[in-house]
């Protein structure tokens, strides 16, 4: 098949988010190697067309059509969440025309962030996937952040979207039944996204620079309040007082909070007698990640909400013991006490204890177990599954 993705980054970018991209790479490299052509469309800050590892991507500057520059004019430029998304949305779809007159795709598939792919559903003659990333509503209900009109604009332009994308897949149940909850959508598909570790040779230099011979626990991913990271900033003072031995180590960039504090301060100010202890680098390539996750004690994902956390599927595939949060659709992907461990969303106190009960516990046997369920994950399996989806659709 010849498949487009229309994707709001991806891993040949330079300031790439390790999820939602690192997961379709692992898509697409899972569709290459079967034989299908894969052509990815994101926008950029240049129009470029390269190929990656077999992985034709094409990098499109976002262009604003002269309607919307007289719209953001009109309205003083007080909407621009809501008109860059609208600017994205045209730039993606006037370039994906072109690589279909150009290939014939047989499908796209296009990630619901941003409402990215509405107009090349819209106004493409091929069959459409919508690919849940996110739910700005569900997200909302655990940000702290004002709520402005611009924001509902752009909550309304995804909403649109999901109600007329007749094929929409998750990645997890639980993303599917919050999902019925809010929009009344016909049918949605649960398929997984194919998991592997994708790098030939791990690079230990930073691990040895700041981690070597240190017993650690290890949070990866953005230093937001969705991420459950405040959460592990609190359950962190009866940690420290428990384990004299123990660090925590933060890998993601940093977020600046409503209240004007970043992330790195409050968790700091929060355990100020216990600060030499705590260590925060910022996203790293994979290559050097994954040695950190490899020597990592315990990775600790605390979050509100996910849908599959490309961090939980990186720390089962490295067969490392993971706490996570009831309820929060990491817990489709762990069975307690099994394969990991879990506790209550938001409850900082459940979480401490849940460390300090397992911290000097064997956990070989869980190890074991996370990693043997990564497997089921491999893109021989899921990729097939994959396939057979987009051909429904295409007899439709």
């Amino acid at each position: 098949m010849n498949i487009g993705l229309v994707i709001t980054g991806f891993v040949t970018e330079p300031d790439f988010p390790s999820g939602i991209p690192q997961q379709f790479y692992r898509m697409s490299k899972g569709f290459v190697s079967q034989g299908h052509r894969v052509d990815v469309v994101v926008p950029a800050s240049s129009d470029d067309d390269l190929e990656f590892e077999g992985i034709y991507v094409h990098r499109v500057r976002v262009r604003y059509p002269f309607m919307i520059r007289c719209l953001a004019f009109i309205s003083f430029n007080k909407f621009k969440k809501f008109f860059y998304s609208l600017a994205c949305g045209f730039s993606v779809c006037r370039k994906t025309r072109q690589i279909h007159k150009r290939v014939g795709l047989d499908v796209v598939q296009s990630t619901s962030y941003r409402a990215l792919g509405f107009f090349t559903m819209m106004f493409l003659p091929v069959a459409h996937v919508l690919a849940v990333a996110s739910y700005e509503p569900l997200l909302r209900q655990y940000e702290r952040e004002r709520y402005s009109l611009d924001a509902w604009l752009s909550e309304q332009y995804e909403n649109l979207y999901y109600r007329l994308a007749r094929n929409v897949f998750v990645q997890a149940e639980h993303m599917k039944h919050r999902l019925l909850d809010c929009l009344p959508l016909k049918d949605v598909r649960v398929i997984p996204t194919p998991f592997f570790i994708e790098v030939d040779r791990f690079d230990y230099s930073l691990y040895e620079e700041k981690l070597s011979g240190k017993s650690y626990l290890l949070f990866v991913g953005r230093l937001d309040r969705l991420k459950g990271v405040l959460v592990l900033g609190e359950a962190l003072k009866e940690v420290f007082l428990k384990i004299p031995d123990i660090y925590a180590v933060f890998v993601g960039n940093n977020k600046r909070l409503p209240s004007g504090s970043s992330t790195c301060e409050v968790i700091v100010a929060s355990n100020e007698p216990f600060q030499e202890r705590i260590i925060f680098i910022d996203a790293v390539p994979h290559a050097q990640l994954y040695p950190i996750i490899e020597k990592a004690r315990l990775v600790v994902l605390p979050s509100f909400i996910e849908q599959a956390s490309n961090t939980l599927m990186e720390a089962l595939g490295l067969g490392k013991a993971v706490i996570t949060t009831r309820d929060s659709g990491n817990d489709d992907f762990v069975r307690d006490g099994e394969n990991g461990f879990l506790v209550d969303r938001g409850d900082a106190d459940g979480l401490a204890k849940k460390i300090v009960e397992i911290w000097d516990e064997p956990l070989n046997e869980v190890s074991v177990h996370a990693e043997r369920f990564s497997r089921k994950f491999a893109p021989d399996i899921i990729i097939p599954e994959l396939i057979e989806y987009y051909e429904e659709i295409c007899r439709q």
